[in-house]
């Protein structure tokens, strides 16, 4: 019966049912006559968790001729996620993917009748795939695996130091996963993180599985909404994910049952310019881990209590547990008025707590930290490219900030960003107040997560003077003129950046460049966007360093951000990176055919969740 179905009936038929209770049956069944029919085949990938339906394809010689492809370093299904698009947007339905190197490349703008399908013929050493569609994967019903997998270790007892537990966990096929309701998705290196991440969800009843991909280093957090099939046989799954279901675990922290008050005085710890808390350090005790809030990875302790020191003050946190040897930052909530009378002789995990933090108005090493700032800011006024200073666009905005009546203090500093969407290079006022007068806010309504995206909203409206932005709570606030009797109160997690005046930069050569690629550096713990340059012929540039062996484009851009000065990458095939700063307008670079040329925009602290929930 199904030989009827052609696929522009089964496309018709999925369009139909979208928004049908039958949705996932539906697709199911297309999906299958598109793989009885064709030779595209589905794949499972996990770092958009869904099931995708590619086909391997060719490209005429001569559209190929015309396109650059550019390769980074990818696994092949995190490929196939950096190619689909729920809407087609940008148009990446199309891939080529070299598996020997795992390196992908996005192919744009292809014409459908450039594209051979049922053809594998391989004249290069990389495949072009096509991305036909993906189905949610929760819910789906089409099996993944065939034959029986031997001498599988069924059930295993894991050690998590981030979560100071040993658990049993056991193995279930992966099909079943796809029972289990998702609560979230997570990118670790290990089991053991993806395990401890579920231990900690599993406080609000949310998690009692995982689903761990390891080439793709993705763990998904599962709830068990049904029964699983409960079969003892584990078979051969086209997937590499393991699906592992939390049966019990036990904390490995040694206590006494006495208890006693802890009298010690605790210490005072900086969190930030404006913020110093009292941290007290007592013994870890079971009851402890029975307030886990939240777990990352820190770069060292001070990070860890900085971060839950801003948290304190929304009652999210007041206690960590830092495991040095992997360097995770484990959250607590504890009972505030029996932390320190539950006392236990505990001398080998440490919980510190939080008892209570006080705004400073002033801090010494602010003043150096200003004055690096200062001379950042002068290099970047000293680079711009000559004449630009006849290009300034917002001339008025340095005399109406003076409506925030703020008094200047010793920390203030200015600094310099790049505004993309304008072509414009803007200089801003950093300000360290408590309390804004003469000024209302307006509260953007979706997610923000950088300052550099906060001030762009700003710059839209001639009105917008000055910006209020949260990295905590990734919140913007754009600040008007008004003289309201109603101060503006600003929280420690909040920082303020007024818009002074701001300058064109080149437009002429940017005018055509494609949207800035994010990127989230674990080693730096911070997301940077850098813009592809279009054109060859540039000005303004001027080559500081040759790095050779530089194995991708990312880390060309590393290689840049740890560079003082360095601003502009060179990239070629030959692995070889040249690093760039501004310079003035009688510098001329020319980009050559075999590289890519791109422009540091901005670096600011963040995480690889928040590079995913931006785009």
């Amino acid at each position: 019966m199904h030989q009827h179905f052609s696929f522009n009936t089964c496309l018709i038929t999925m369009r139909k049912c979208c928004f049908n209770t039958s949705y996932l049956l539906c697709c199911a069944f297309c999906s299958l006559l598109q793989i009885l029919h064709s030779s595209a085949s589905q794949i499972y990938v996990p770092l958009i968790d869904k099931i995708c339906l590619i086909e391997q394809i060719a490209i005429r010689q001569e559209i190929l001729d015309a396109v650059d492809l550019f390769f980074f370093n990818s696994s092949f299904k995190n490929c196939i996620s950096y190619s689909y698009s729920d809407f087609n947007v940008y148009n990446r339905s199309i891939f080529a993917y070299n598996k020997k190197t795992w390196s992908c490349s996005l192919l744009y703008g292809i014409p459908e009748h450039s594209i051979i399908v049922n053809c594998s013929e391989q004249l290069y050493d990389f495949e072009f795939y096509k991305v036909i569609h993906c189905l949610p994967a929760e819910g789906y019903m089409h099996p993944f695996e065939e034959g029986a997998e031997e001498n599988v270790k069924r059930i295993s007892a894991v050690t998590l130091k981030a979560t100071a537990e040993i658990c049993i966990v056991e193995r279930h096929p992966f099909s079943e996963n796809f029972l289990m309701q998702r609560s979230g998705i997570l990118f670790v290196q290990t089991l053991e993180m993806c395990l401890a991440h579920c231990r900690v969800l599993s406080m609000r009843g949310k998690c009692n599985a995982v689903l761990f991909s390891s080439d793709e280093t993705v763990c998904l957090l599962l709830k068990q909404s049904r029964p699983l099939q409960g079969t003892d046989v584990i078979r051969k799954s086209t997937s590499t994910s393991q699906f592992l279901t939390v049966n019990c675990c036990n904390y490995t922290m040694m206590e006494t049952s006495e208890r006693r008050y802890y009298n010690g005085t605790g210490k005072i710890i900086n969190i930030n310019r404006r913020l110093q808390c009292t941290v007290h350090k007592i013994p870890l005790l079971r009851a402890h881990m029975e307030h886990r809030t939240l777990l990352w990875n820190s770069l060292d302790f001070q990070n860890c209590i900085q971060f839950c020191g801003l948290q304190f003050q929304t009652n999210l946190c007041n206690a960590v547990y830092f495991e040095a040897e992997g360097t995770t930052c484990l959250h607590l909530l504890l009972n505030a008025s029996q932390a320190l009378s539950e006392y236990s002789e505990n001398h080998e995990e440490a919980v510190h707590f939080i008892e209570k933090c006080e705004e400073v108005t002033e801090r010494q090493e602010l003043h150096q930290e200003s004055a690096m700032h200062s001379s950042q800011s002068n290099e970047m006024l000293a680079s711009l490219p000559a004449g630009e200073g006849s290009s300034r666009t917002c001339n008025a905005r340095e005399q109406e900030a003076d409506f925030l009546h703020y008094k200047a203090a010793e920390n203030d500093h200015e600094q310099y960003v790049k505004l993309y969407e304008f072509y414009e290079i803007c200089k801003v006022h950093l300000l360290y107040v408590d309390v804004i007068q003469n000024a209302f806010a307006i509260h953007v309504s979706r997610k923000v997560y950088s300052m550099n995206r906060c001030l762009h909203i700003c710059r839209k409206q001639t009105s917008c003077i000055a910006v209020l932005f949260s990295r905590l709570n990734h919140e913007c606030k754009k600040l008007f003129k008004g003289y309201s009797s109603i101060p503006i109160t600003v929280h420690p997690h909040e920082e303020i950046a007024v818009l002074k005046e701001c300058y064109k930069d080149r437009p002429d050569e940017r005018r055509y460049n494609s949207d800035p690629l994010v990127y989230y550096f674990e080693q730096i713990q911070q997301i940077c966007a850098a813009e592809i340059y279009n054109q060859k012929n540039l000005t303004s540039w001027e080559v500081m360093l040759v790095s050779r062996d530089i194995g991708n484009f990312q880390l060309c851009i590393l290689n840049c951000i740890v560079t003082h000065q360095c601003s502009g990458i060179n990239y070629f095939q030959t692995k070889e990176c040249l690093l760039l700063k501004a310079a003035g307008g009688d510098y001329i670079f020319i980009v050559k055919d075999d590289s890519i040329f791109a422009e540091l925009l901005y670096c600011e602290p963040g995480t690889l969740v928040d590079v995913i929930r931006q785009k």
